[in-house]
């Protein structure tokens, strides 16, 4: 976190606005902050800390309320504070405004981002600021920020002093410890619980595992060992029954063969004449369908030359119906006088049109009128709130009120005007008790201070003129002046608005009487043409005619075009009688050739043919398949008969079939037995392996157990988490040596164990306790362990620490010290670490080129920064 801007104001004797622009002191690495004692410099840091966290750090203790911190002369505290910090890996700029109000001491407080070039609300309430600074922005606390950062008068050396407990929970927080404490010890109690049910969950597998053994598994290899011999033997002596059976059964299947092909030979056999007789007449029959086909195609032409000629009379019937139709159309047309009905009406129809124009003219004006009566209306309702408005007595009430009220425009004016001799009797009151006062102590100045008692007791008052309560007197009257002085500009504002609509509600009158009668002007020239009719109804009259003579127009087109379509239809059917004709005589001239080719005497003979062997493409393929069934019955009579020699005994068959079976159902069942106890071997050596597993972890998972036994006794009650931090002392002290002893002239240094402890050179190195060391000795301890602190925290990048204040401390120091501890702090700044020093020490100022100076406070105005 590095600071670039805070603006402050009511916060201790600060009753001004101050500004510091860290940004310009930062420059140098390190600054000083100066002034005398009691002028302010430690409310810089103050400040500074009420911004981030919303506490003072000298305000809260022995009874003290936070409203303390506020400057008697102001109303509430404010701080404005802007500043560098590093957070999820990026770089921004915040701003944080927080102010506390003196009367009812409500805190308020925003934190402000900057997002391209302006500043964006983050949060809004002083809970959620605080939180984000200290979770995530800042990352620390109020009090680890004092000890760590900012270390404000008399909180230099605590973190070298502070206790045991304490100091080892700060560096806990400020390097991430937490986790080695409570919460690695939870984290290993959650594993030993997880590890107990885990080994109860195997234990309770293991259960299911029982008899499971070597023994038992050996036992089961023997049997399927013994199993699978007898097997063998029996699965021979089945294959030779079996083959024995084959071959006597394929004996016996052959000689039924053989008796089935004769019984089918025999009956093929007997229709060999009549498929000689059908493969002779085939020849014929092939030409026979020709001529039938022929026949058929000729008759298919003469029945649509007869449909062509049927049409062909129906259409000339057609021809002549709409030849009359086409001339009773035309005659109707001319008997019709449309064009000259369509004339009379359009003259009518200008002579409407032109008025209809100023029909329009006459509907606007009455819109006009109406609007007009609307707006007049509107007026008037809006005028009744004016009924009992009186301008000048309203004027006059309140002028005179303001009259009677104190006309001095400031307080102090009105004191001088009509309190100031008031205030000088006071004064002579006062003066004369006291000096009567004094005269009663040294009776010896009574003589010569009788008189001036006397005459400065006549002159004064006892009574005070009480300013406070003519203050207050002064500012309700000014409040009550304004107030009045507010009504009168509304009263001005209240007499214009109602002179305006005055004026408008008159001129709106004079605009409806002209407009009334211009209105009855135009409806008086209009009321002559209106016995014409109106426009749409003689536009209706115009478009009827014309439709009419549309559709006359349109059918008479309609029947010529349906008398040119069946014209052109007659002559299509025409052509086709002639062209059915010339087939007809082609088809008459083919089939004579086909008869003579084939020798058919006639069409009927041919018909005959056909009707008594039907399709040849049947016939031949029937005769070509009792043919081949013939040959192929021939051929398997053959084979047959060579493989067959004698007969077949059926007891033989039957013994031997009976023999296989049962060797079959033998070789099964020892199959299943030999499969059973596979199955149970196989079973019992996966269960076994199983077993063996889990004995493998339940050893294992007892050997975890044991181990997380002993490091949740090594966790608990914080130990490991305070280890760790020991060890961040101890490098702390051990880095903080070379500082301290360049600072105390190679005497001092530091080491840690329980509690600082600080070793003496001087004294053979003897250690002794750190309270044991002067005030000027133990600054240089405390400076010396807090920038250790601050260099390990920025170098475990836990938190980005860019700079460091120091608050007093340099008193103590004699001038050679001075000049070694500045030394040491010019080594220690850096481009990303600053150094601030809050001091009165001259020698100091005259180091330090980039500084600001506090001015104390006097009676005339408050503490300011220059």
């Amino acid at each position: 976190m590095k600071p670039t801007y805070l603006e402050f104001c009511g916060v201790n004797s600060f009753s001004e606005r101050a500004v510091v622009h860290f940004d310009r002191l930062l420059k140098g690495g390190i600054f000083g902050i100066f002034g005398d004692t009691g002028a302010g410099k430690s409310t810089v840091l103050d400040c500074i800390g009420f911004a981030l966290y919303g506490k003072f750090n000298r305000i809260g203790r022995d009874g003290s309320v936070l409203t303390d911190a506020i400057n008697h002369a102001s109303s509430k505290a404010e701080v404005a504070f802007e500043f560098e910090a590093e957070w999820n890996g990026e770089r921004s700029l915040y701003r944080i405004e927080r102010s506390l109000s003196k009367t009812r001491g409500v805190q308020k407080a925003i934190l402000y981002q900057k997002q391209e070039e302006r500043f964006i609300a983050l949060c809004e309430t002083p809970s959620l600021v605080n939180k984000k600074i200290e979770e995530e922005i800042i990352g620390i606390g109020f009090d680890d920020f004092k000890k760590c950062i900012a270390l404000p008068q008399g909180e230099f050396s605590k973190f070298l002093h502070a206790q045991r407990k304490e100091r080892l929970n700060l560096i806990a927080k400020l390097f991430s410890l937490e986790e080695y404490g409570h919460a690695l010890y939870k984290k290993v109690a959650d594993r030993i619980d997880k590890k107990n049910v885990e080994c109860e969950g195997i234990k309770g597998q293991l259960k299911g595992f029982e008899g499971i053994t070597a023994e038992a598994l050996t036992s089961l290899e023997n049997q399927e060992r013994t199993l699978s011999i007898q097997l063998d033997a029996l699965q021979q002596k089945a294959q030779t029954s079996q083959a024995e059976l084959a071959s006597y059964e394929e004996k016996a299947k052959n000689t039924l063969a053989l008796q089935e092909v004769r019984t089918k030979l025999n009956a093929v056999l007997a229709l060999q004449p009549q498929m000689e007789q059908n493969r002779n007449a085939l020849n014929g029959l092939f030409a026979a369908k020709q001529i039938h086909a022929s026949i058929q195609e000729c008759q298919a032409v003469q029945e649509k030359l007869q449909q062509t000629r049927d049409c062909e009379s129906k259409l000339c019937r057609q021809e002549s119906e709409l030849t009359l139709a086409v001339e009773q159309q035309k005659t109707r047309i001319c008997s019709l006088d449309t064009d000259a009905q369509i004339e009379e009406l359009q003259r009518y129809h200008a002579r409407v049109e032109s008025a209809s124009a100023q029909m329009l003219d006459l509907e606007q004006t009455e819109n006009l009128l109406n609007q007009t009566r609307e707006k007049y209306r509107n007026q008037s309702t809006e005028l009744k709130q004016y009924a009992r408005f009186d301008y000048q007595a309203e004027k006059s009430r309140l002028t005179s009120q303001l009259e009677g009220l104190p006309q001095e425009e400031s307080l102090l004016d009105y004191i001088n005007q009509h309190f100031k001799s008031a205030l000088l009797f006071e004064e002579y009151y006062v003066f004369s008790q006291e000096l009567e006062g004094l005269a009663q102590k040294h009776p010896v100045i009574l003589p010569d201070a009788q008189p001036l008692i006397d005459k400065y007791t006549a002159r004064g008052v006892k009574e005070s003129s009480d300013i406070y309560a003519q203050a207050e007197y002064f500012r309700k009257c000014a409040q009550k002046k304004a107030e009045i002085q507010k009504q009168l500009a509304e009263l001005e504002i209240k007499n214009t608005k109602h002179a305006v609509a005055l004026e408008k509600k008159s001129q709106l009158l004079a605009e409806g009487e002209r407009l009334q009668s211009e209105y009855i002007r135009k409806k008086e020239a209009l009321s002559q043409i209106t016995s014409l009719g109106s426009l749409q109804s003689l536009q209706d009259k115009i478009q009827k005619l014309k439709t009419q003579k549309q559709q006359h127009t349109d059918r008479l087109e309609q029947l010529q075009q349906q008398l040119n379509a069946l014209q052109r239809s007659l002559s299509a059917k025409q052509a086709e009688q002639r062209a059915y004709t010339q087939s007809i005589e082609g088809y008459e001239k083919q089939i004579s050739q086909q008869l003579s080719s084939a020798k058919i005497p006639s069409k009927q003979a041919a018909q005959a043919l056909l009707q008594q062997y039907g399709d040849p493409a049947v016939l031949q393929e029937k005769t070509e398949k009792y043919f081949l069934e013939r040959h192929a019955l021939l051929s398997e009579e053959s084979r047959l008969a060579a493989l067959t020699d004698g007969e077949i005994d059926k007891e033989h068959l039957a013994k031997l079939r009976e023999n296989s079976r049962t060797l079959s159902e033998e070789v099964a069942r020892q199959n299943r037995t030999l499969a059973v106890v596979r199955s149970d071997h196989a079973r019992m050596q996966s269960q076994l392996k199983q077993k063996t597993e889990l004995e493998k972890q339940a050893a294992a998972q007892l050997h975890d157990l044991g181990v997380l036994e002993q490091l949740k006794e090594l966790v608990k009650a914080d130990k490991f988490m305070e280890f760790v931090a020991v060890e961040y002392l101890q490098d702390m002290a051990t880095n903080a040596n070379n500082l301290l002893l360049k600072l105390t002239g190679g005497r001092y240094f530091l080491i840690y164990d329980k509690n600082f402890e600080v070793g003496d050179n001087f004294n053979g190195g003897a250690l002794r306790g750190v309270h044991t060391l002067s005030g000027g000795e133990t600054f240089l301890a405390s400076l010396a362990l807090a920038l250790s602190l601050s260099a390990a925290i920025h170098q475990k990048s836990l938190r980005s620490i860019e700079f460091f204040f120091l608050d007093e401390g340099f008193g103590s120091l004699d001038g050679e010290l001075v000049d070694t501890v500045m030394d040491s702090l010019e080594k220690l700044k850096n481009q990303n670490f600053s150094i601030g020093i809050i001091s009165h020490v001259g020698e100091l100022k005259q180091r330090l080129e980039n500084k600001i100076t506090v001015i104390k406070a006097n009676g005339e105005r408050g503490s300011r920064i220059e």
